[in-house]
């Protein structure tokens, strides 16, 4: 029996279609339920996130930061997350400040205290950072 997916994967990657795939996957996006969209989206950068050797399993960062930048634009405070990301990597490739000093072990601390989940695990953290 033919597996219908892999067949259709395989014409639609073939050398001629090629070109044309990007602007279908274009096309059909606004198409699709939100809830497919962004599970795309999800399974994209995943997969992108991996092929660059990401392990941290950024699995829902794609939606989770749109949330996030959403959130801050709602409240009239600008956008931290892309500011975030512009300084640990900017347009020359390299972090606006020194991964190896304090600004970054303090803004880790912050950030790590405020994500945290259950009150157990700001003991933890504590323990870790030596304080």
């Amino acid at each position: 029996m033919i597996d219908k997916n892999n067949l259709l994967l395989t014409l639609l990657t073939q050398i001629s279609f090629r070109e044309h795939l990007k602007d279908l996957i274009v096309a059909l996006h606004p198409h699709l339920h939100e809830q497919d969209q962004r599970m795309l989206l999800n399974k994209w950068f995943l997969q992108q996130a991996t092929e660059v050797g990401i392990d941290s399993n950024p699995a829902d960062f794609a939606t989770l930061s749109l949330e996030a930048m959403l959130m801050l634009q709602r409240n009239d405070k600008p956008n931290l997350v892309y500011k975030w990301c512009s300084c640990l990597y900017n347009d020359e490739g390299k972090p606006s400040l020194d991964l190896n000093r304090m600004p970054l072990g303090m803004l880790q601390y912050i950030i790590e205290f405020f994500s945290c989940t259950h009150v157990a695990q700001v003991c933890i953290i504590v323990c870790m950072n030596g304080c």
